[in-house]
């Protein structure tokens, strides 16, 4: 599953015309399962409301530790007796929170805890390790799948969760990830190369295709011995049903992308490989690799340079961000360069150079103080914005990159990446949203990224600021007017300080005639009517003292258009409109919520 809209009937506040609404639902890291990083599904925020006068920071709710993960959100979900919308949050103290989305109270729907993180000498991540991968939600299945780390009684180990999505209980028992597979690597015994729960660690986002989870992992800090993995895993029982490691008869190759999930085209499996053994063969260091659904290997890319990439620390570290409406994929790296591949075939190892569509060296710094950036796709745009540099945007024309970006000029990053994503209605409104570690967030105009829209530190008295400190490669997430930020202790939420306030719809129906129907909605300072067919309405609207706040005559409707009146003084509570067409009368009752 991932950003979907699935058809349901709603009890309060967001029936359409025809009672139903599709519930979007944001179920793993960067949206879609290509891992685009944009919602083009906002229709709430755009280029014109985001600014200090309407946007601003809402609440927050607290934590137990630091947020790595992606939230994620469930709307429209039957829960706690009502249907709300659901936050999910996650910790690396290996708690996994059920908010209401909504609301500044402290109102958890359920909190689960689970077994002690591990404590892990590593700078990157401190002071523990836990639920760091974004987890990923089936909502028809009911559950959440969870990668944790974990130290009981002494002994470490991975493992992997599916929570019930309503109360957070076991769906399925946990299960331990741990296989060995056949090499002469670094740590092998007996021919065998064994995953290690202590030296690996699970960082990009899991990933769920047909019934199939799929988990990466990596190293702490580059410390002892390691190799990169990738595990799947039977949805429905957890079984693990295959495991492919990167450097089988090498050491390293890490798969940890800086938290960007792993990637699929709806039968087969991207990763992105760090530092490693490359350049001989089942070596996979530095490379892209595509594998089939039982993770064998079907193409692969290995950067020509990978020798010297090793040597400097220059990871390839992204997502492979497969380009939508494309047979194309984009992933980028430490050294700066950005790559852009046919994904049905990679392009190999040729070590005389890269044999891949486009490679646009210098895209964006190299490390140390540089590179680290998971790139964003929407409207034939990549979004990139690295360590120790601007933001930047590369036109695609269908074939090949721009050589030269767009920028926005300022803040730079420090030597750690933002990290970003877009919301958009379609291919319109679009907006750049990332976190830098000054501890902002930041708004961009997409279609020019030189524009900033809004950032946390423009409003006065420090009215928007996060109060927390961001953490590196933590990804914010946008989804139904809201903005949801992770922090050291909280999830900070943005979004309109002054929304137009949407009442439950009323609908009525006269008991003779031609069928009708209509539905009233109501605003702070107007509200708008929609009937199922055309004629001239005579509207008479009361509040809850009688008072008449609209009357209007002859009011022509098209039929399925919504009519747009201004009211008087609107308040919240309950309101009807009498509304008489032809011979034809009906009531409608509404309420305005706070």
């Amino acid at each position: 599953m991932h950003l979907s809209k699935v058809s349901s009937t709603v009890a309060f506040g967001l029936l359409s015309f025809w009672g139903v609404v599709p519930a979007l639902d944001v179920t793993k890291s960067q949206y879609d399962l290509a891992c685009t990083g944009a919602n083009t599904s906002e229709t709430i925020l755009t280029p014109a409301n985001v600014d200090t006068a309407n946007f601003g920071k809402l609440f927050a709710k607290s934590v137990d530790g630091n947020v790595y993960a992606q939230p994620l959100y469930l709307q429209n979900f039957p829960i706690a007796g009502g249907v709300h919308n659901v936050l999910i949050v996650c910790t690396e103290n290996n708690s996994v929170y059920a908010f209401n989305a909504d609301s500044a109270a402290a109102d958890t729907f359920w909190h689960r805890k689970l077994p002690t993180p591990q404590t892990i000498s590593c700078v990157n991540l401190q002071p523990t390790v836990g639920i760091t991968a974004t987890p990923v939600i089936d909502r028809a299945f009911g559950a959440i799948f969870v990668q944790a780390a974990t130290e009981e009684s002494s002994v470490y180990y991975q493992k992997l969760y599916a929570l019930n999505l309503t109360n957070g209980t076991d769906m399925i028992a946990p299960v331990t990830i741990v296989d060995s597979v056949a090499g002469t690597g670094a740590g092998a015994v007996n021919g065998k190369v064994g995953y290690n729960a202590l030296y690996n660690f699970c960082r990009p986002g899991l990933l769920l295709v047909n019934n199939r989870i799929y988990i990466g992992s990596g190293s702490h800090c580059d410390a002892n011995t390691y190799h990169g993995w990738l595990f799947a895993f039977s949805e429905s029982t957890l079984t693990l049903s295959s495991t492919f490691n990167t450097t089988p008869n090498g050491s390293e190759g890490a798969i940890w992308q800086m938290g960007g999930g792993l990637t699929s085209d709806s039968a087969n499996v991207f990763c992105v490989v760090g530092n490693g053994t490359a350049g001989s063969a089942g070596e996979y260091g530095l490379s892209v690799v595509k594998l089939d659904s039982l993770l064998n290997p079907l193409s692969y890319f290995t950067a020509y340079n990978n020798a010297s990439l090793n040597t400097n620390d220059y990871d390839l570290a992204s997502s492979c961000l497969l380009i939508p409406g494309t047979s194309l994929c984009a992933a980028c790296g430490k050294g700066g360069s950005l790559y852009l591949m046919k994904k049905d075939s990679l392009g190999g190892f040729n070590a005389s150079g890269d044999s891949i569509v486009q490679r646009i060296d210098n895209a964006t710094p190299t490390e140390p103080g540089g590179g680290d950036a998971v790139g964003v796709f929407w409207n034939n745009t990549l979004y990139m914005w690295a360590g120790s540099d601007v933001l930047k945007a590369w036109t695609f024309n269908g074939t090949t990159f721009n050589t030269t970006s767009q920028s926005s000029g300022s803040p730079k990053q420090t030597n750690s990446a933002g990290a970003i994503t877009v919301s958009a209605n379609g291919d319109s409104s679009g907006i750049v949203w990332g976190t830098n570690v000054n501890n902002h967030l930041y708004a961009y105009n997409a279609a020019k990224v030189s524009t900033l829209l809004w950032s946390s530190g423009q409003a006065a008295n420090k009215r928007d600021t996060l109060g927390s400190p961001v953490l590196k490669f933590a990804r914010p997430m946008v989804v139904n007017g809201k903005v949801y930020v992770p922090t050291t202790n909280s999830v900070v939420v943005y979004g309109l300080l002054h929304p137009a306030t949407t009442a439950t719809i009323g609908r009525g129906e006269p008991a003779v005639g031609v069928p009708l129907v209509g539905s009233l909605r109501l605003e702070r300072r107007s509200l708008s009517l929609a009937f199922s067919r055309p004629g001239n309405y005579d509207i008479v609207i009361t509040d809850m003292t009688g008072r008449i706040v609209v009357k209007a005559q002859g009011v022509t409707s098209g039929g399925l258009e919504r009519i747009s009146l201004t009211g008087a003084g609107l308040q919240p509570g309950a309101y009807t409109a009498s509304i008489r067409v032809g011979q034809q009368q009906m009531t409608i009752q509404a309420i305005m919520a706070q």
